[in-house]
Formats: C-alpha cells, sequence, structure tokens
C-alpha cells in the first residue's frame, strides 16, 4: 500500500469524521479511502456500459418478432427462477 497526504478544511474534516461514523468507518481515512474506490469502481463501470452501448449502436439493426421476444422471456425467466420480486403481493 502507498500512502498518500491530503489536507482538509477543518469543516470538510469534521464532515468525514461525522460520515465515517455515521456509516461504521472506523476513521475519516477508512471512509475517505472508501469513497475514492468507489468513484473509481463507478467510473470503470461507466465506461464498460458507455462501450457497450457504442457496440450495440454501431451493430446492424433488425426488427423483432414474436419467436425474438420469446426468446427474451424465456431468458429472463431463467435468469430470474425462484427470485421473489419486491412488487409480488
Amino acid at each position: 500500500m502507498t500512502r498518500l497526504e491530503i489536507l482538509l478544511a477543518e469543516d470538510v474534516k469534521a464532515a468525514a469524521d461525522s460520515q465515517a461514523a455515521e456509516r461504521g468507518y472506523t476513521d475519516a481515512r477508512s471512509y475517505v479511502e472508501s469513497l475514492v474506490s468507489t468513484e473509481i469502481e463507478g467510473r470503470r463501470a461507466k465506461a464498460a456500459l458507455e462501450t457497450k452501448l457504442v457496440e450495440a449502436l454501431d451493430s446492424p439493426a433488425r426488427e423483432m418478432g414474436p419467436a425474438d421476444w420469446a426468446e427474451m422471456r424465456r431468458k429472463f425467466e431463467e435468469r430470474h427462477a425462484g427470485k421473489q420480486s419486491q412488487w409480488a403481493d
């Protein structure tokens, strides 16, 4: 692990301490490390999604027929088999 030192305004440090305590972190350092890690992961996920969207936009389009919709439904049901919906009565 490498070391990175930052200077924070007193009010920012106090807010970080408060958030760390509220969220169960041992200290502000752990909380800030989590924020940075979450931001990096989010940016990577966004980039991957954007790549997939561009690939989809660049792929040839075709009209979906009944068989296509049935296959999508089958895959959805297979993927979610046995899972309780949060919307179920």
